[in-house]
């Protein structure tokens, strides 16, 4: 059994604590049994079983040799047929008969097909096979930037990739997590900040209903103009002191209300024994600053991170800085640690802009957009094609042009060419040749099967600023994918 008990004041008193029983069952069992002389019972169930049409259940009739009723079948079916114009089907559910009417015999079948015929064509030990994705179909809650710095210099900084030209080198990392199994190893319990870090007022979470009270340093570090995230970048700084009211569990609400009119579940996120990631359960991109995780996040869980990274040409001549705590800073248990978070346990995915619409939520904006997976790995360079076409609402006719754009530049330029995801020819030179650019680790992730995008919004803002015409904006650009859940996007 699991008893769990929840010290969250937003539940009453009778639903912070459950018990509950954990069924872990697996059931294996074959039935054979046969009722008078000619009926025949077979039934096999696995719950581990990889298909429906493995669990058999088949009654069998076993006529005399005179009789017109040579067989009756129901339930799990073939209808084998030997000749190479049509071709039977396997795993088949309903009743087949087989009838005998002197010298001719007729076998009839009436059923659904629970199995799938698939052909694969593999030539030198590969195999080849289409996907087709659509621009909704990029892999949710897995992908992450470690700050908004990453990703509003993501593009800039592949913008002559191969080469990338980012100034700064993660050097380490803690990757904090829901601890959904009550994990003994690795754990804290911490408190997540979505503003840490954060240099820009209008990546704060509450930057326009104005509660809170978070407000940027001056003199932070920069790089190439740019301003960079570090602890000091605002007043959460005065916070992180080992004695402060964020260290004890039960003073972290009272002291960031009181200071800061911080809301849970938005500004940030109180996780008692989080579980922190080992390092063979995400990967880091060092310069891009993001980290794919090898599995997707469930619904409430939360994810956090501390990061250090190196700087060159920082306006302040440090080249060293720090975002969050690690759990080795001196910060002992059962003091909380302070963390950046990503990912909150309340998804909120827009607000306000301002100006009577509405922009993606700061920390939905850190969940990234721009990577596609294609359901097979490892990938091969020797083979591999990659397209994007645009389907036109009045001719359904896709093509890999915006065929009907008014902007000069891009009407006739393939779509590819117009992502940037052909910059390169096959000797690497900056000459577009026609042809996807496989660049490992920039457009393509071959050992998971991922195609990456060199703009954190393809088809949204990273499509609109190729086009100079406010019409091709309307019919071209795509920004509802990033102001929503890809389920309410595909729904709408």
């Amino acid at each position: 059994f699991i008893y769990q008990k929840t010290d969250d004041p937003r539940l009453s008193e009778q639903n912070r604590s459950s018990f509950t029983f954990d069924f872990d069952q697996q059931i294996s069992a074959g039935i054979q049994a046969q009722i008078g002389k000619r009926m025949n019972f077979t039934a096999n169930y696995d719950t581990q079983s990889t298909f429906d049409f493995q669990n058999l259940i088949k009654l069998e009739y076993s006529p005399t040799e005179d009789d017109i009723i040579q067989a009756i079948e129901a339930g799990n079916v073939t209808m084998p047929i030997k000749n190479s114009l049509i071709n039977g089907s396997q795993s088949l559910f309903g009743i087949k008969t087989k009838l005998q009417f002197g010298k001719t015999s007729v076998t009839a079948v009436f059923s659904q097909q629970n199995s799938e015929t698939t052909s694969v064509t593999a030539e030198a030990g590969s195999s080849i096979q289409e996907f087709e994705l659509r621009a909704t179909d990029y892999d949710n809650d897995r992908h992450f930037f470690l700050s908004q710095y990453f990703r509003e210099n993501y593009a800039r900084s592949l913008s002559q990739y191969p080469l990338v030209s980012s100034p700064v080198n993660i050097t380490r990392v803690e990757v904090w997590i829901t601890n959904r199994n009550a994990s003994v190893d690795d754990f804290r319990s911490i408190v997540a900040f979505a503003d840490i870090g954060e240099t820009n007022k209008d990546n704060y979470v509450d930057v326009d209903n104005g509660a809170n009270t978070v407000q940027p340093n001056t003199g932070i570090p920069s790089a190439g103009g740019v301003e960079l995230p570090t602890n000091q970048a605002n007043n959460i700084a005065d916070l992180l002191t080992p004695t402060g009211g964020i260290r004890d569990i039960g003073t972290v609400d009272e002291t960031l209300q009181t200071t800061f009119a911080m809301e849970q579940g938005t500004d940030y996120s109180l996780l008692q024994n989080a579980r922190k990631l080992q390092p063979n359960e995400y990967i880091l991109n060092p310069q891009l600053g993001f980290i794919s995780l090898n599995r997707r996040l469930n619904d409430g869980e939360i994810l956090a991170v501390a990061y250090e990274y190196t700087v060159v040409g920082s306006s302040t001549g440090d080249n060293s800085f720090k975002v969050g705590e690690f759990s080795n800073d001196g910060i002992n248990a059962p003091n909380n640690l302070a963390v950046k978070l990503l990912r909150s346990e309340i998804l909120t995915t827009n607000r306000p802009d301002g100006s009577g619409g509405i922009e993606p939520f700061p920390t939905w904006n850190l969940m990234m957009k721009n990577i596609y997976p294609l359901g097979a790995f490892p990938l091969e360079p020797n083979g591999f094609r990659f397209e994007i076409q645009y389907r036109d609402d009045q001719t359904g006719i896709p093509s890999n042009t915006l065929q009907n754009a008014q902007t000069t530049a891009i009407a006739n330029t393939p779509l590819l060419q117009v992502m940037n995801l052909d910059r390169l020819d096959q000797t690497q030179f900056q000459t577009p040749d026609g042809f996807f650019d496989y660049v490992e680790g920039i457009t393509v992730d071959s050992q998971n099967g991922f195609v990456i995008f060199p703009s954190p919004e393809p088809f949204g803002t990273g499509l609109e600023a190729k086009l100079d015409i406010q019409a091709d904006i309307d019919l071209f650009v795509f920004n509802e994918l990033y102001l929503d859940t890809k389920i309410n996007v595909k729904n709408n």
